[in-house]
């Protein structure tokens, strides 16, 4: 079995420039991309009353967005599965979810909701619907969004899995939680990027599969964090001479910002330095003093 592919950031329309490498799993007979996606807090809460636990965060829905719709099979679109509390926890004018194949799970429905395009009664007869002739030539990836069951489920099931997992460092009210990873079974390897903020588990083979290659899962933590009004402040001042300000209410720190996002902000400080070197060496020679001490100041 091949190993899956490292997440790595890529164009547009990737959400947060970050793109998947497929990941296959070989189960009766089905290989299939199956990955889970999941925002929680520092109580790993995902859900308070129907909603979001947290207020809006317009960074984690764009990444929610492009992870899930990016297919890497031209004229192939990526299926969602999520349970029915999920489904009715979507804004009806966002149902369904677009350019992606909607599957609800239900033991209770006797019909598909309007909207959706299929309903299954169990994550096993979703991936069987998957692989049937008239889904298998179209769908490419399968995201699990939700809810809790639907991630349990996935998450125990012996296949070769992704899990990617957005940090909000920040603790809110929670009523849903996401389960529990058992680290018995998911072996956490090297970490490879230097916040800390981005590991990979090593799925560790159940006993009834023992003898086979190890199952692999990614977890990627993106952390947000909440900023006090003189934090606020302080970011503002900190970006005054970029020639665009990121100061918001929560700072993103995905993965492509981190290492595409620093490598632009990195090359914006230096042509700021150059500018202010030239300018430094025109007004030496107007010996402009009041100037220097201003530019002097602008560059700490």
């Amino acid at each position: 079995m091949r190993r899956p592919q490292s997440a790595r950031p890529g164009p547009a329309p990737v959400s947060g420039s970050v793109g998947v490498g497929v990941c296959a799993w070989r189960c009766e007979g089905m290989v299939r991309s199956l990955n889970s996606i999941v925002a929680v807090c520092q109580n790993m809460g995902i859900g308070k009353d129907g909603a979001l636990p947290w207020p809006p965060l317009r960074n984690e829905y764009k990444y929610f967005q492009r992870m899930t719709t990016t297919s890497h099979v031209k004229g192939k679109q990526n299926a969602l599965i999520m349970g029915k509390k999920t489904w009715f926890s979507i804004p009806e004018k966002h149902r369904p979810l677009k350019d992606r194949v909607n599957i609800v799970l239900s033991r209770e429905l006797k019909e598909t909701p309007e909207g959706a395009h299929y309903l299954s009664k169990s994550l096993d007869d979703a991936l069987a619907l998957l692989d049937s002739p008239e889904l298998k030539s179209k769908v490419d990836m399968v995201w699990i969004i939700g809810g809790t069951s639907v991630y349990k489920a996935a998450m125990e099931k012996p296949i070769n899995h992704r899990l990617f997992v957005t940090r909000i460092l920040h603790e809110f009210e929670s009523d849903t939680f996401f389960p529990e990873i058992d680290y018995n079974v998911y072996k956490l390897l090297t970490e490879s990027h230097p916040t800390g903020r981005y590991q990979k588990y090593k799925q560790m083979p159940p006993k009834a599969t023992q003898g086979r290659e190890p199952f692999f899962i990614l977890l990627s933590h993106f952390g947000f964090q909440l900023m006090t009004d003189q934090q606020q402040t302080e970011r503002m001042a900190s970006q005054a001479l970029c020639s665009q300000p990121r100061a918001q209410e929560w700072i993103c720190t995905e993965l492509a910002e981190n290492r595409w996002g620093q490598h632009r902000r990195m090359q914006e400080r230096q042509n700021t330095q150059v500018f202010l070197l030239k300018s430094r060496k025109r007004m030496a020679s107007s010996t402009n003093l009041k100037c220097m001490k201003k530019l002097s100041w602008h560059n700490k």
